[in-house]
C-alpha cells in the first residue's frame, strides 16, 4: 500500500506542475488491497502505519468508479484465455469483486 501511495503521489506531483488540467486515473485504489486481507491483518496495517482507513478511503481519491467484473452479469465474456494474469473462476471473481466494492462503501463519490 505504501508503494502504491508513493507512486500515486509521484504522479500527482507531476500533474500539479503541468500548464493544463490533468486527470489521473488508476486501475486500482489503495483500498482495493484491503479486500484481500482479513480484518485482523487490515487493522494491523493501520496500527503499524498510523494510517486512518476512513481518511484513505474518503480523501485520497476524488471519485471511485468501480467497473464490475464480466463474471457478474456477462459471464459469457469472462474467460481465462485472454489474460495470463487472471486465474480466478467466475464465481471467485464475483466474490472478489463484491469484496472490493465493499471496501469503498462510504466513499462520498463512489459509483
Amino acid at each position: 500500500m505504501q508503494m502504491q501511495m508513493n507512486l500515486e503521489d509521484y504522479f500527482q506531483t507531476i500533474a500539479s506542475i503541468q500548464k493544463k488540467s490533468v486527470i489521473l486515473l488508476t486501475d486500482r485504489g489503495v483500498m482495493d488491497n484491503t479486500a484481500y486481507c482479513t480484518p485482523e491483518v487490515e487493522q494491523a496495517i493501520y496500527d503499524e502505519t498510523g494510517w486512518d482507513k476512513t481518511s484513505i478511503r474518503d480523501n485520497r481519491y476524488d471519485m471511485v468508479i468501480h467497473l464490475v467484473t464480466a463474471a457478474d452479469g456477462a459471464e459469457e465474456f469472462y474467460t481465462l484465455e485472454n489474460n495470463a494474469a487472471r486465474t480466478e473462476t467466475a464465481s471467485v471473481a464475483k466474490m472478489l469483486d463484491k469484496m472490493t466494492q465493499g471496501v469503498w462503501n462510504g466513499h462520498p463519490n463512489y459509483v
